[in-house]
């Protein structure tokens, strides 16, 4: 009488042994296991720390006491070691940096620590099929930390937060919510550390 939930639970674990080869395949087919102890490191800002607030205008001077409006702003600064803490708020806008980091000295963009700082794509269309709302493309060494990223689309392939062609990126403690493709998707790149992420309601355009 053992045999129908014996057989079960073999079914339940071949699923589980094919899911976890898949996924090991996959890692395998997209690159070398490589140390991310450059990610590991206690991270602190080495360079300048601007400021972006709802408050702000672009034509501040990025200061805590005179943020800036807008994060492209930011994106548009930001040099190697530089920091931009985001208070909170919603920022409707794609974010493209512009800029990269270099080993010691990585772009954060972050939210100011205990705010939820929300970057929604409602009424912003992306420009094309693959591209993120928060789009990093041939990019190196920068960290995008704690930031709320909503409402990718509206192209099947947009995704919340892209990483294209890039490496050493850091993407960690953010939230994605109703994007077309992927919460956080990473292509043709190297040394990208995804961790404390949450994605919700992904691949809302069918994929």
């Amino acid at each position: 009488m053992y045999d129908q939930p014996t057989k079960q639970v073999a079914k339940c674990q071949r699923v589980l042994l094919l899911s976890f080869v898949s996924v090991l395949l996959f890692i395998l087919a997209a690159g070398r296991f490589e140390s991310n102890e450059w990610a590991k490191a206690a991270w602190s800002p080495q360079g300048t720390v601007y400021y972006v607030a709802p408050t702000g205008d672009d034509a501040n001077l990025g200061t805590a006491a005179q943020p800036w409006r807008t994060v492209q702003k930011a994106t548009n600064t930001l040099v190697a070691g530089d920091t931009v803490y985001i208070r909170a708020g919603t920022y409707a806008e794609q974010v493209t940096p512009q800029n990269s980091g270099s080993a010691g000295n990585t772009i954060t963009y972050a939210a100011y620590p205990g705010e939820t700082v929300t970057i929604d794509g409602n009424g912003v269309p992306l420009p094309d099929d693959l591209a993120g709302l928060f789009d990093i493309s041939n990019k190196s060494h920068i960290r995008i930390s704690g930031l709320r990223v909503i409402n990718a689309g509206p192209y099947n392939n947009n995704a919340g937060i892209l990483v294209v062609n890039s490496g050493f990126i850091t993407v960690e403690n953010n939230s994605t919510y109703n994007t077309a493709s992927s919460g956080i998707g990473v292509w043709g790149s190297h040394n990208v550390a995804v961790d404390g992420n949450r994605v919700e309601e992904a691949g809302k355009s069918g994929w």
